[in-house]
């Protein structure tokens, strides 16, 4: 998708954001997101119960965001969707994510 937007100073401002969701199945070992080209993912945990994301290979267990079964994260300041990873505590389950751009359209 190709968006062009114009600001008041009449300058142009383009970005090729192209969205995609993911659903993928954790397990209790690392698991890598799928690849997409991102600056934001949304992670929703509805693995059935609570998960363990890690960004950047920091697999240390003071490296991890938990989140319980229902909860959702936005991580942001990423290149690639495959710098996440996940797991879950006891079973597996599955977790939902969209890998995008932009929050919001920048101030220019």
């Amino acid at each position: 998708m190709r968006i062009i937007l114009i600001n008041i100073n009449m300058s142009n401002y383009e970005h090729t954001d192209d969205p995609k969701s993911f659903k993928q199945e954790l397990t209790t070992t690392f698991t890598q997101l799928s690849a997409h080209a991102c600056s934001e993912v949304l992670i929703l945990n509805r693995a059935g119960g609570s998960i363990m994301v890690f960004d950047n290979n920091n697999f240390g267990a003071d490296n991890h965001i938990l989140l319980l079964n229902g909860e959702s994260i936005i991580l942001r300041g990423l290149n690639n969707s495959n710098e996440v990873s996940a797991q879950t505590l006891t079973a597996t389950g599955d977790i939902y994510y969209r890998a995008n751009y932009f929050s919001n359209t920048p101030s220019r």
